[in-house]
């Protein structure tokens, strides 16, 4: 990271690491938040830990912008015709997606609707075949852990919920978990539709299509979601596009949800309480606007501006100059 900021003729500074564990933790982002030389924060974690930054930096004497990744479902939809053909194939690629990294990814799949049928059996014995046939991983800190097994207890305490498989134990280290629903056990239990962050995933069954448009209707502010659909699906498909259109920051069709690429056209955000800004994105050359404030010179004279503000500026991005961000000259 030096020599990539040195590289780049960045002030030397530009990237520091403030490493801590525990409450101390909590007590370095505080003081970061808080302290008069920050101007914008950007935060990947829980939603309490993101609303709480959020309050704290609109509480400064000046506030400052957050930009909270707190959480995300990220529902998977499988329509009878594309589980009817993959049944196995499409349990192998979400498996792989759940299980990888001990489900941390925060683009894990948490929710799997399927539709009854002779496809959904075999999506789920093969996927609780893979999952019985895991090793356990370990997780990134031990409080991360305990919290998902909190998580889980109170999933499979509800109503309905089943555990369908689970991986070789091994303490300290955390097995994957496939548990199962019915959709009326969604409509009964609210916790159900909240993240479980850690290596599981709930499959939902549906009795058809339309059940699963209901269930898109009601999945709250998530990061990415995925479709997947053949021919026959066509008409579900399109109606499921339009619904989750307007909860997710990425419709991914035919393809999982993890795996995240950093290009122009990545959106990594969403609606609340995937996050607490909608409009940005963390990835991708868009995310640096995150961090810029735009300033107009109108009529300026040339012998005004400095030499940064006299080069073309293609891509329209704001540009930091002597500490101020401003714009280039259209």
């Amino acid at each position: 990271m030096r020599r990539a900021v040195r590289d780049a003729g960045l002030p030397e500074g530009a990237f520091a690491e403030l490493p801590a564990a525990g409450e101390r933790e909590r007590d370095v982002g505080r003081e970061l938040v808080l302290h008069p030389a920050i101007s914008a924060v950007g935060f990947t974690g829980s939603f309490a830990g993101g609303t709480a930054l959020a309050a704290l930096a609109a509480s400064r004497p000046v506030p400052v912008p957050v930009f909270a990744e707190m959480g995300s479902i990220n529902p998977v939809f499988l329509l009878p015709g594309a589980l009817e053909r993959d049944a196995e194939s499409l349990a192998e690629r979400l498996f792989a997606s759940v299980h990888a990294a001990a489900g941390q990814q925060c683009t894990k799949p948490g929710l799997i609707f399927l539709a009854r049928g002779g496809g959904a059996e075999r999506f789920t014995r093969t996927i609780a075949a893979l999952a019985e046939a895991s090793r356990p991983q370990a997780m990134l800190a031990p409080r991360l852990r305990e919290a998902f097994l909190d998580r889980i207890a109170k999933v499979r305490a509800a109503p309905g919920v089943s555990v369908l498989a689970r991986g070789a134990a091994g303490e300290p280290l955390q097995e994957t978990l496939i548990l199962g629903a019915e959709a009326a056990d969604l409509h009964r239990t609210p916790t159900l539709w909240d993240e479980c962050f850690g290596p599981s995933a709930l499959l939902v069954r549906c009795d058809d299509a339309r059940a699963m448009l209901d269930m898109a209707a009601r999945i709250p502010g998530s990061l990415a979601a995925a479709i997947f659909a053949i021919e026959p699906d066509a008409a579900a498909a399109s109606a499921l596009t339009s619904i989750l259109a307007g909860c997710v920051g990425r419709l991914v069709h035919d393809g999982v949800t993890t795996g995240v690429e950093v290009a122009s056209a990545t959106v990594h955000g969403g609606p609340f309480p995937a996050t607490n800004q909608p409009h940005s994105s963390a990835v991708g050359p868009t995310a640096m606007v995150r961090w810029c404030r735009p300033v107009c010179q109108q009529d300026a004279p040339d012998g005004l501006l400095p030499p940064e503000l006299r080069r073309p500026n293609p891509l329209g991005i704001a540009r930091r100059v002597d500490g101020v961000v401003t714009t280039a000259p259209a």
